[in-house]
């Protein structure tokens, strides 16, 4: 392979791994900017709907009603579980407040728990670019890197050619005077 072929390759391979990387960028930005939330399932009380190691979406922007997955803490631990009963309630200082009973998917009956609108980090959303290139790339890191591999390659080949073409090349005598190659006037400059 001659090496303006090669750089022609390796041209391609770069403007290939910039556009993946500038995509993967920008919808990863995108998912911030409208505030969702990348939460990764933990356990198995959401079978079939999600399993272990799944990504999901949330926004906290979302009121959550019966029948959605919410996210919410529990004792100090993320649990994402589906709504079953929403109502409001009246707290001992006045305060109006949403509660809600969920229930795991593979759960037979619902939560021994209540959980209030303050406990609540989002409503699960559909998934976004960013949320599913962020699960694919964490289950399979290995197509994040063949992105860029044909660049490294091509790269290290370029870089390789270049210093054989640079050892192959005749070595030229110092037969000149260095001064005569900064002095193109032929004007004396020895002995001043």
């Amino acid at each position: 392979m001659s090496l303006g072929r090669v750089q022609l390759v390796a041209r391609a391979c770069a403007a290939v791994g910039a556009t993946a990387a500038l995509a993967l960028l920008g919808s990863t930005l995108l998912a911030s900017n409208r505030g969702e939330i990348l939460v990764k399932i933990e356990g198995g009380s959401m079978r079939p709907t999600l399993d272990l190691g799944d990504v999901i979406e949330v926004s906290p922007d979302r009121t959550p009603k019966t029948g959605d997955v919410i996210t919410f803490v529990h004792e100090d631990h993320r649990t994402t579980h589906r709504v079953v009963r929403v109502w409001n309630a009246t707290s001992p200082d006045g305060e109006i407040r949403t509660l809600l009973r969920t229930r795991g998917d593979a759960n037979r009956v619902d939560d021994p728990w209540v959980v209030t609108d303050t406990q609540i980090i989002g409503v699960m959303v559909p998934k976004s670019l960013a949320a599913t290139t962020a699960a694919t790339l964490e289950r399979h890191s290995s197509i994040f890197a063949l992105l860029f591999a044909p660049l490294l390659l091509v790269t290290v080949f370029v870089e390789s050619s270049n210093v054989a073409v640079t050892m192959r090349k005749p070595k030229q005598e110092d037969s000149e005077c260095p001064e005569r190659e900064s002095n193109p006037q032929d004007v004396s400059i020895r002995g001043v």
